[in-house]
């Protein structure tokens, strides 16, 4: 601090050369009023190669994935929608209980916030394996529910049409599984190794 005018400055200073080379990052650990107007100041130093986001240590940008976990573990679906998740009371009006083998599509959901804090005690809505015309035939009202809620989200866009009134091909796709473009009407599965 600069005595006669009383002005607060503080800087940092980043010095570098292109290449690969061990460097030398100090950080302030301590400050304390100095003799005459500015402070003195303790450094932790450390030596080694600095990286891209200023730290000395694991690489963890250059990070690859581990191959000895290929195919041991799987991330489980990606719902890509927020419109699969239903409350007990909607799935009784999508027809639990009512329609034959809808439990089948209509499971128990737990992410992680469920798992380590109270569950919601939702279900989620799983479709997989079934076309747009098979869901529309045995769940007309999932298929209703899905095609308002989650096809307006995944194609980025507001419906452009009142609901129940769309058509054509778009809507009528099969569902493809794995590697296909994402379809509006199922969840994404992934698979032990899928990215």
């Amino acid at each position: 601090m600069d005595a006669a005018d009383g002005a607060a400055v503080r800087i940092g200073m980043t010095v570098g050369q292109a290449g690969t080379f061990p460097g030398v990052l100090e950080r302030v650990t301590a400050e304390r009023p100095g003799q005459g107007a500015g402070l003195e100041v303790d450094l932790e130093r450390t030596a080694g190669p600095i990286h891209t986001d200023l730290r000395i240590g694991a690489d963890v940008a250059a990070a690859v994935p581990l191959l000895a976990n290929l195919g041991l573990s799987s991330p489980g679906v990606k719902l890509h929608g927020a419109g699969f998740i239903v409350t007990p009371d909607q799935a009784a009006t999508l027809g639990l209980g009512r329609l034959p083998d809808l439990e089948r599509h209509l499971r128990c959901y737990r992410n992680g916030r469920d798992l380590t804090q109270t569950p919601r005690g939702v279900l989620v809505i799983d479709l997989f394996g079934l076309t747009a015309d098979e869901v529309r035939g045995r769940y007309p009202e999932i298929y209703q529910w899905v095609l308002e809620r989650v096809k307006p989200e995944r194609s980025g866009r507001a419906p452009q049409t009142a609901p129940g009134a769309a058509s054509g091909p778009d809507h009528d796709r099969d569902v493809q599984r794995p590697g296909a473009p994402a379809h509006w009407c199922a969840a994404e599965p992934q698979g032990p190794g899928d990215p």
